[in-house]
């Protein structure tokens, strides 16, 4: 048989990717690889709150609500994460930072385990 990167593909398993020997994810991807092609989580770059200009109160699920900031960003932060399927062990952490009394940016630092591996 013919050979890969110097491997001999008979011997069985490889990275369809890279042709690296195992370990390999059940994708048949060597870690390298894996983490080239996979991400953990997705987030819109922007999301957008409706706010009153007049009491400072929140449009909640249809209604207006006072709510504090982490609360807010805690509940804006769970409706618009995506997370990797295959993903364990989820954690998320997120701190706000107020720019001006109509914007703040969100700090979101989102950790797991993806077929064994900490991403």
């Amino acid at each position: 048989m013919g050979a890969f990167n110097g491997r001999d593909m008979s011997d069985g398993e490889f990275c369809i990717v890279c042709g690296a020997s195992p370990p390999l994810t059940t994708d048949r991807m060597c870690e390298s690889c894996l983490r080239d092609r996979t991400s953990l989580s997705v987030m819109p770059e922007r999301i957008q709150q409706d706010r009153c200009s007049k009491c400072g109160f929140h449009e909640i699920r249809g209604r207006w609500s006072i709510i504090d900031s982490n609360e807010l960003a805690d509940l804006r932060i769970r409706a618009s994460l995506g997370v990797e399927d295959r993903a364990k062990q989820v954690s998320v952490e997120f701190a706000v930072e107020e720019i001006d009394d109509r914007t703040s940016r969100l700090h979101v630092d989102v950790s797991g385990i993806i077929e064994g591996y900490e991403f």
